[in-house]
């Protein structure tokens, strides 16, 4: 077993299998546009589906919240993070899944072109002659044309400050925008943004690309949890956001989700634990060629969908919809809870990923109040009322059997699985001395100085999880003969070794 002959390529140690989008949890006519999309443009209805998500919580943030129970609300922001490979048609997707919302950011610019360049024009004059009035002011000797000058430019900035800040063109989407310009874009939008990207970018500038690489993450953490936020500026007053709603929809790919974990702030500061991830399977090499568009129906029933939750959300000006509760549906997020509560704490399923698992909960809220509010504006009524038990039973399935294993297989491809990051180190330890055959004895005595190999279990532990996908096999041991008994020996699968360049950098030596 020690050469080429008789080995099998290894599994990869990130294979996780994951259970396949349940489109059919989603309401109508949501289900069918995403099963009809996925089809036409073959990819995976994981990634329509999870995008269609981000696009209604795009349209009704901050006009639409939940109360889970007195002075327990949740807003229904959502951050999705699809994970797919170059060449899976992501921006395929994300156009026709955004149109509707663009085609209505397109009529509101229209409509609203009037108002807003005689607001903007008359804005304008008053701050040229409010300047002008200060000129005057500071260069006049008589003090009491200095005073009248004074009195009618305070006066001009009292006028100006009741107006607010200056009107904008309605936007919901953005895209490819620094945290500075996401901060500027909710205070023109009253608080409420949505971005959405193809590509994986929107992580390096929240790391800090712009920033001589100090991390920006305010912005992202509290439009998610809708909290208070202040960013002083280096000219001008500073933006005060009393509720920010942020909503980010992604495509990225896989490389992008490789070390998240240990960007600065990421994990330690919940970033990654507010993400849904998708990580769909690669369909190329068995997609179908010439599969039929989209059919036209189901097109109009979405974009009749998507324009009314913008009409909703634009007509209750900066009112909140405020959807409750049912019994039923109180006890169903109770049972959630009950069930997943013991598998948080350390050593327990979920206590290596308890950042995301703590917030399962509350995403299954807010999903609910998403599907509820589909199903009031596709029944032609307004957004009201209260969260019924099958819509909250519907959610939390969507969390529970989908995004919670899906999420797990992301914190693993991230880093943040012990249990998988110990075999790689396991791994690159072989290659860097291109063993053929290993002992556990000396794997524990190269190892043991890192501390997570210290204890002897922990290097057992991983070449079992290793044997199991195949990188080693374990020998059989000799019969017989006096003395302690030999160390396991495991022979190295040549055809898990990575290029010899790579083999010499633990980074780029990543198993699977």
């Amino acid at each position: 077993m020690t050469t080429d002959r008789g080995w099998e390529p290894p599994l990869p140690l990130d294979d996780y299998q994951v259970p396949a989008f349940p489109f059919e949890l989603l309401p109508t006519p949501l289900s069918a546009y995403v099963a009809a999309l996925a089809e036409a443009t073959q990819v995976p209805a994981d990634m329509p589906g999870g995008l269609v998500l981000a696009v209604v919580a795009a349209c009704i943030q901050r006009r639409v919240i939940v109360e889970v129970k007195p002075g327990y609300i949740e807003p229904t922001s959502l951050y999705v993070a699809v994970v797919s490979y170059p060449g899976t048609r992501k921006s395929a997707v994300v156009g026709p899944i955004t149109a509707p919302i663009q085609e209505w950011e397109a009529e509101e610019r229209s409509r609203l072109a009037p108002e807003i360049e005689r607001a903007s024009s008359e804005r304008a004059i008053k701050l040229r002659r409010k300047a002008k009035l200060e000129e005057q002011a500071a260069t006049e000797k008589k003090t009491e044309t200095r005073a009248e000058r004074q009195r009618e430019a305070a006066k001009l900035a009292l006028e100006l400050a009741a107006e607010g800040p200056p009107l904008a063109y309605p936007r919901v989407l953005a895209d490819d925008a620094t945290p500075e310009q996401l901060t500027r874009l909710l205070a023109e939008q009253r608080e409420r943004i949505a971005l959405f990207s193809a590509e994986g970018g929107i992580f390096e500038m929240m790391a800090g690309r712009y920033s001589q690489g100090v991390p920006n993450l305010d912005v992202y953490l509290k439009g998610h949890a809708g909290d208070f936020l202040r960013v002083d500026r280096r000219s001008g007053p500073p933006v005060l956001l009393d509720q920010p709603a942020l909503t980010v929809g992604l495509a990225v790919q896989p490389d992008v989700l490789r070390g998240l974990a240990d960007k600065p702030g990421f994990r330690g500061r919940g970033l990654i634990g507010r993400f849904l991830y998708a990580l769909p399977p690669n369909l190329m090499g068995r997609r179908r060629a010439g599969t039929a568009p989209v059919p036209s129906p189901l097109v109009a029933a979405y974009r009749k969908c998507i324009l009314s939750l913008l009409e909703a959300a634009a007509a209750s000006g900066d009112e909140t919809l405020l959807l409750g509760l049912t019994s039923e549906a109180a006890e169903t997020r109770l049972a959630f809870e009950r069930r997943l509560e013991p598998k948080l704490g350390p050593g327990a399923a979920y206590g290596h990923m308890g950042d995301w698992a703590g917030k399962a909960i509350g995403a299954a809220v807010r999903i609910a109040g998403l599907f509820h509010a589909v199903g009031c504006v596709h029944a032609g009524q307004p957004i009201g009322g209260e969260i019924g038990g099958k819509t909250m039973q519907e959610a939390v399935q969507l969390i529970e059997g989908y995004f919670l294993p899906h999420a797990e297989a992301a914190l693993a491809e991230m880093g943040a699985d012990p249990e998988i990051e110990n075999a790689r180190k396991v791994l690159v330890w072989i290659w860097h001395r291109d063993l053929r055959e290993v002992a556990l004895r000396d794997l524990h005595q190269g190892l043991r100085g890192q501390a997570c190999f210290r204890k002897v279990e922990a290097v057992v532990a991983s070449a079992g999880l290793l044997e199991r996908h195949k990188y080693l096999h374990r020998l059989p041991e000799p019969t017989g003969g006096p003395g302690r008994p030999p160390s396991p020996r495991y022979a190295v699968n040549p055809l898990g070794r990575p290029h010899p360049q790579n083999a010499q950098n633990p980074q780029n030596g990543r198993a699977g």
